[in-house]
This record gives structure tokens, sequence and C-alpha cells, in this order.
């Protein structure tokens, strides 16, 4: 609801180009994958996808010179001052991050916070990030899980939510809220992850079951679930395999391979993959017809 108050602190926020200073310096920053992100289009939020996949192609990640930062800048103001919801989570988002913008926390947690009151589930992703990257404050743990936490519950976007559960699942695996690991927590939400669809899970969620020392080992299960992985062509998982028949892997005597059949079988598998995933990404030659004269 736009109040008096309300739209004086928004001038406040987004001051005129004239005062704006396009950040271009050394490599186009806004075309790399970065903390949080900027507003996804809800026509494509299939679980299919990714964050980056998503936003790769927006307009927003092709801003790569002054003039055009500054087209942006002005349309995104204008309708961030009407309490747009996209336009305050795309502005605090390039604030936060100093994608295009140079940095400017303040703004950016002021104006994530509006965007997330009006209904943005980006912004609230963005406030997760800010807290667990420390960006503009200090690293705030339980802050970003209890964000993480209600996107993963809650939110409508399918990548979002597979974001959350997977970066839940590398915080109690690692720790991090309290010192001490809880492997039990990271298998569940990693699984939250894999079902809705983040195939690069099953992996992480294998490693914390190939953990030995954990009453939450299942090594077995594990080497079974990578298996299949591969086999269905995830070609992270058939690398993972070959590494772990190789002995690379701290995995006490199971799987046994002392003649090197099964890596051998799975490094040739994940080189098979990568070839016809290479093949199949390369654009397709043309066969034009040749004159003889």
């Amino acid at each position: 609801m736009m109040n008096a108050r309300t739209t004086k602190r928004l001038n406040a926020l987004l001051p005129p180009m004239t005062d704006i200073i396009p950040l271009i310096a050394g490599s186009p920053r806004s075309l790399y994958a970065s903390v949080g992100t900027p507003s996804i289009p809800r026509n494509r939020s299939d679980q299919h996808y990714t964050i980056p996949s998503l936003t790769a192609g927006l307009h927003i990640r092709r801003c790569l010179d002054a003039s055009a930062i500054e087209k942006l800048y002005v349309k995104l103001r204008s309708q961030a001052l009407r309490l747009d919801p996209t336009a305050l989570n795309d502005l605090g988002w390039m604030w936060m991050t100093g994608t295009h913008l140079v940095t400017n926390q303040a703004r950016a947690r002021e104006l994530l916070k509006l965007a997330a009151a009006q209904g943005s589930a980006e912004a609230n992703f963005n406030l997760a990030e800010r807290a667990y990257y420390g960006k503009g404050c200090r690293v705030n743990i339980p802050r970003a899980i209890a964000h993480y936490a209600d996107i993963a519950a809650n939110c409508k976007i399918v990548a979002l939510r597979t974001a959350a559960a997977s970066a839940l699942a590398r915080i109690y695996r690692d720790g991090e809220l309290d010192g001490k690991p809880d492997p039990g927590a990271a298998i569940n939400w990693y699984q939250r992850a894999i079902d809705l669809g983040d195939k690069s899970a099953v992996i992480d969620q294998c490693e914390v079951k190939l953990v030995h020392d954990t009453s939450f080992a299942d090594i077995i299960s594990a080497v079974l679930t990578l298996q299949n992985a591969a086999l269905e062509g995830l070609i992270e998982a058939s690398h993972f395999l070959a590494e772990l028949y190789a002995d690379q892997k701290p995995i006490l005597e199971y799987p046994s391979d002392p003649d090197k059949r099964m890596q051998r079988f799975w490094r040739e598998l994940a080189l098979e993959q990568e070839a016809a995933a290479a093949l199949e990404a390369s654009p397709p030659q043309g066969h034009g017809h040749t004159t003889l004269h």
C-alpha cells in the first residue's frame, strides 16, 4: 500500500540517474552467476530449470555498457517508485552484488525488504543469500536458515525451492549452524532437492552417506544410487564412481576392485557420455550441394 511515507522512502532510496554511476570495469560481471538472483519469469519456473539457466538470457544479464545500464536503471526506478516487487528486487540485487552499479548494501537491504514485503520470492531468496554470505552485514546463519526454509516450504518457483533445499543441506552437512555437522538433516534436505529435480544433489547426498564414521553411513546404498544415476546419464556420477573405484575416495574396503575393471568401466562410460553431450551441443554442420565444373 503506497502512502506518503513509503513514497518518500522510495525517492530517498532511488536517486535520479544523474546521481548514479554505472559499474563498467574489467569483465562484464553481469554475465556471471552471482550471489542471489534477479527476478525470474514466472512462465519458466519449471523444475527442469536452475536459477542460472532461467536468468542467463534476461535483459538484466545482458547490459554490458554504461548506456544500457542507464536505460535499465531508469526503467526499473520508474517501476520501483510504484512499489513494483520485480523492479525492487532487481535494483536490490544489482546493488547487493555490484553487477551493474557500485555496491551499496544499505540500499540493497531496504529494497529487498520492500520487495519481499510485496511478495517477491526472489527478494526473500536474496535476503537469505545476504545473511549467508554476509553482504553488508555479519554472517547470520540462523537468519539464512529461516529464509531458506520458508522458501523451500512455500515458494512457487521450483528453481528457488531447489536452491534453498540445497543450501540448507550444505549448511547442515558442514555444521555451519553450531559447528556440529548434522548428516541426517543434510541427507533429508538433499532428498528434497533431488525430488525437485536437482540431479547434482544425488552426488552430494551420496557423499554424506559415504562418510563411514557416522550413524548415517550407508555405503552400499550410496554406491547403488550413484550407479543408477550414472547409467541414467549423469556424467558427474560416472566420474565419481571412477574415482571411487580408483581409491581416490576414502571409503574403507568397499567397493572392492583389485583389478580396476570397474574403475575402467565407469571412466570409459564418463568419456562416452561427455562425447555424446558435446556432439549434441554442437551446431549441425551444413551439407550443401557440390557443383562440378
